[in-house]
């Protein structure tokens, strides 16, 4: 009987001091846990602060771009089409960046994945927008883009993010080309196992 006493104590004593020891872990985890949120939080607020200065400094001198471009197209109203197409054009592209310029200010405002908005996005469209915006470089370089994309093909998705991926993989694929040779760049999408699959393709040195 004592032998069985001093036994069951043991055990229940070891019971309790590991029961103690494992609260004191939970909490110090918890500790932990709370103290890299507040970093995370940290970073996030000085992210957005930096997304919101960088677009508000950006905005103002493609605005002014705008309006000299408005001031050349009204002071020589004589110019040669070539001339008019390349005024067009440069429109074109200031209206394209300061959509981008409003996109970063959208996802550094919805930074919370949780108050994302999902856009209806027609994946065609969207992307032969994107690449409008690449015009001159892909002139410059002679690169080619073709696209083999589903027509009418839509998703639920957020819009300023799905401008930011294709953005990067097509600036990606013109900035690691071979020297002195054209991009060749094929983008496609296709159905495979229920899963829509958006693939780019270029002969680059990536």
């Amino acid at each position: 009987v004592v032998i069985f006493y001093l036994i069951t104590t043991v055990v229940l004593m070891y019971g309790k001091l590991e029961h103690i020891k494992n609260i004191s872990l939970t909490a110090q985890q918890a500790r932990e846990l709370e103290e890299k949120n507040h970093l995370i939080n940290q970073r996030n607020k000085k992210l957005h602060e930096f997304a919101y200065m960088a677009s508000h400094d950006l905005k103002a001198p493609v605005k002014n771009i705008g309006l000299l471009i408005d001031y050349v197209e009204e002071d020589q109203p004589d110019l040669n089409e070539e001339a008019k197409s390349h005024i067009v054009r440069v429109k074109k592209l200031v209206d394209k960046a300061l959509k981008a310029i409003d996109d970063v200010r959208q996802v550094a405002d919805e930074f919370d994945l949780s108050n994302l908005t999902n856009d209806q996005i027609d994946i065609k469209l969207q992307i032969e927008e994107v690449i409008e915006s690449f015009g001159p470089e892909i002139e410059s370089t002679g690169s080619n883009i073709t696209m083999a994309l589903i027509e009418g093909l839509q998703i639920r998705f957020n819009l300023a993010y799905f401008n930011s991926i294709i953005k990067n993989l097509i600036s990606n694929a013109l900035k690691y080309k071979k020297t002195n040779a054209p991009v060749n760049l094929e983008i496609k999408s296709e159905f495979s196992d229920k899963f829509l699959t958006l693939s780019f393709k270029d002969d680059g040195i990536g």
